[in-house]
């Protein structure tokens, strides 16, 4: 049993020593990946897309500007024809209420029809703003359509 001690730490130390002394280069690449498989593996990291700017002609700058200008002009013109038909709607509901109230005896005749009478006249200067930022809107669009058109016949560059 004394032998079986003094023999086992001789036959363990080189070990020890060669594990202290171990430099993974010696073995080259290959056999780095058998011994240590994910070693050499940098860690993948999300690569992000890159965004080039677009780079567009004249032409194709002034249809996207003359195309977003029509947008803009066709919900300023569904907006001024909403208004339209409210201010209608309420100068029919003026009407309806003259013509009713006359035969009744309603207290309340006077104030109701100078309250509709404000609602109409608060109306009238939201058309009359919205019909202003439409007609804009139309020379914007008319004023792009004619760049884009003389933009068809000018040459740029050498």
């Amino acid at each position: 049993m004394r032998t079986l001690l003094l023999a086992l730490p001789i036959i363990l130390l080189p070990l020890f020593a060669s594990a202290q002394n171990f430099d993974p280069s010696k073995y080259g690449p290959q056999k780095q990946d058998l011994l240590f498989p994910g070693a050499n593996q940098n860690p993948k990291l999300p690569q992000l897309e890159t965004v080039k700017p677009l780079s567009r002609n004249d032409v194709e700058k002034t249809k996207a500007k003359l195309a977003r200008e029509e947008q803009k002009l066709i919900k300023l013109a569904e907006k001024t024809w909403q208004i339209e038909l409210d201010l209608r709607a309420k100068r029919e509901s003026l009407k309806n209420l003259e013509n009713t109230s006359k035969n009744n005896n309603d207290p309340d005749y006077q104030k109701n029809i100078e309250k509709l009478k404000k609602e109409i006249a608060i109306s009238q200067n939201k058309l009359d703003d919205a019909k202003s930022k439409q007609d804009f809107r139309a020379e914007k669009v008319l004023e792009l359509e004619i760049m884009l058109e003389e933009s068809k016949f000018t040459r740029k560059g050498s």
